[in-house]
């Protein structure tokens, strides 16, 4: 039993490196036996409530650690579940409360990242990298200073810090080679730093080894609308959409993934604004109000857009791409007065745009200035 728990631990580890939903499949298989064989066993209980995360089940995520807090209240791990699935269900007040928990319980890089990413949501950016930092600097395992860089590589490009951008994703590409994520930021900030070209050589090197990420198919397909051949764009969107529609039929529980294909793709619009309305009925995190913004107003629904815009920057975030697709919505509703300063905060930091969404950003702000 115990082999079959550190079986889920290892392939939960390589699924967050890979981001292949195969590894969590895996995991999620040698946990069930696990529990199988010892339904109270603590460490194989652990795993579940981590694999419920990475499968973005937050709700019963959060139900299993906080059982796991009740048996064992001075443990560390169910704190770092009960942060991740509270932030990403919108419920900020409650994760700045378990992120408080989990340091007070372990301080290091699990504390450290987590109070990271909750300073970002509040538009603390400095005090973000500083603790994104401290967290990779404290980081042993080499897989989990990967995933650090990772992250802090994002909040310095959200700060408009390309270059430090791109020495930090280097460095987790060195640290953790095959680290998907890390391929993929560092595919964005050379596109966000001027080198497109370079940025789809990456994308393309990585889709050559790893042909089902739907992620990257994505962005590289956002990369070829930035440079309008529509024609390449389409078929990377549309291998994404069948990746991303056959990881749900095999019960997968995220649609957020196929709901990014829907928005830029545009014209499957109804679908788009079901899947936004349905995930926004049970979760309101600023992600969420941001994707229901952007299919509202892909329908015409500019006023209800505007509002859900506004939804997505009450914690005060300033994050550029936030603040750009909510200077659309706003333009699109005709609030000229925050499309303006949303979209002129977000051209700012234009190394935190892609450069399709910098372009149209720039573009709806030259016209709003010259209205």
């Amino acid at each position: 039993m115990r082999s079959l728990t550190r079986e889920a631990q290892a392939q939960l580890k390589r699924a967050r490196l890979t981001q292949d939903p195969a590894e969590l499949r895996q995991a999620e298989r040698s946990i069930k036996a696990a529990l199988a064989l010892a339904p109270d066993d603590y460490g194989a209980r652990c795993a579940e409530a981590v694999a419920l995360a990475s499968a973005h089940r937050f709700e019963e995520a959060l139900a299993k650690a906080r059982a796991l807090a009740r048996t064992a209240p001075h443990a560390a791990l169910p704190y770092g579940v009960m942060t991740d699935a509270l932030v990403e269900l919108g419920r900020y007040d409650e994760a700045v409360d378990a992120a408080q928990a989990l340091a007070d319980h372990r301080p290091g890089p699990a504390s450290l990242t987590r109070a990271s990413y909750l300073r970002s949501l509040h538009g603390d950016r400095e005090g973000s990298i500083a603790l994104m930092r401290q967290a990779a600097d404290a980081s042993v395992d080499p897989a989990e200073k990967a995933w650090c860089l990772v992250h802090l590589a994002q909040e310095q490009l959200a700060a408009g810090r390309a270059a430090d951008a791109r020495l930090a994703a280097e460095r987790a590409i060195a640290m953790a080679p095959g680290f998907a994520l890390a391929e993929l930021t560092l595919a964005r900030v050379l596109a966000a730093s001027g080198e497109p070209a370079a940025a789809e050589v990456r994308l393309r090197a990585h889709l050559a080894l790893n042909p089902d990420d739907a992620d990257a198919h994505l962005q590289l397909a956002e990369l070829r609308l930035a440079d309008d051949d529509e024609g390449d764009a389409r078929a990377h969107l549309d291998v994404a959409e069948r990746l991303e529609r056959a990881e749900l039929a095999a019960g997968g529980a995220d649609a957020h993934h196929l709901l990014d294909v829907l928005l830029l793709r545009g014209d499957r619009r109804a679908e788009a604004l079901e899947r936004a309305a349905r995930d926004a009925s049970h979760r309101r995190d600023l992600a969420t109000c941001l994707r229901l913004s952007r299919a509202l107003v892909a329908v015409g629904r500019s006023e209800e857009a505007k509002r859900s815009a506004d939804d997505a920057l009450r914690t005060g975030a300033d994050d550029p791409t936030v603040l750009a697709h909510a200077g659309l919505v706003a333009a699109a509703a005709g609030d000229a007065d925050a499309a303006r300063a949303r979209l002129r905060r977000a051209l700012e930091r234009r190394a935190g745009l892609s450069p399709l969404l910098a372009r149209r950003s720039a573009d709806a702000l030259a016209r709003l200035e010259k209205s």
